[in-house]
């Protein structure tokens, strides 16, 4: 007779303890008409733990701010004379947002232009965008810029700025 490996009483017990780890496991799973982590259907209880449900009030997406904030670093980031500001603020101590609207993409153009001339900046990784629009990095010894332009459906273009102060 010719010995296998593993006996008879072995494959047995392991097999035994596969069906009992995939029973206890199957336990863990949620229901199939349950989604894990949603509430229960028809259930209006909310997790006191989750702010997810709960909207904040200081918030508003709609409301826009068409003033730079007063810690923006106006010098290294001078806009245009012309520009009108649809959207500014502030991210953190040393990064802040502007966005600027352009009647069409020739204005936009020229207010890029002059802000990358005004500012002294190097223009590195451009691109165009989905949307038909121009994406680059803006640097200067006293910023990094993330540059967006976004086409609107009217013929308007949005310019976007992520401006950051480099560390170092």
């Amino acid at each position: 007779m010719m010995r296998t490996g593993v006996s008879f009483a072995g494959r047995a017990l392991a097999s035994v303890s596969a069906l009992l780890l995939a029973l206890s496991l199957a336990g863990c799973a949620p229901e199939s008409t349950e989604i894990a982590g949603q509430p229960e259907k028809g259930s209006e209880t909310v997790n006191p733990e989750s702010s997810w449900s709960q909207p904040t009030d200081d918030f508003d997406p709609a409301v826009k701010t068409t003033e730079l904030p007063d810690t923006f670093p106006r010098e290294q980031f001078p806009l245009p004379a012309q520009a009108v500001i649809d959207d500014a603020g502030t991210r953190s101590e040393s990064a802040w947002f502007v966005v600027l609207r352009a009647a069409d993409a020739t204005e936009a153009a020229v207010f890029w232009s002059e802000i990358v001339a005004l500012g002294g900046f190097t223009e590195s990784d451009a691109s165009e965008t989905p949307e038909g629009g121009r994406a680059a990095t803006l640097s200067s010894a006293a910023l990094s810029v993330v540059a967006v332009t976004i086409p609107q459906d009217e013929g308007a273009v949005l310019l976007s700025f992520d401006v950051s102060r480099t560390t170092g």
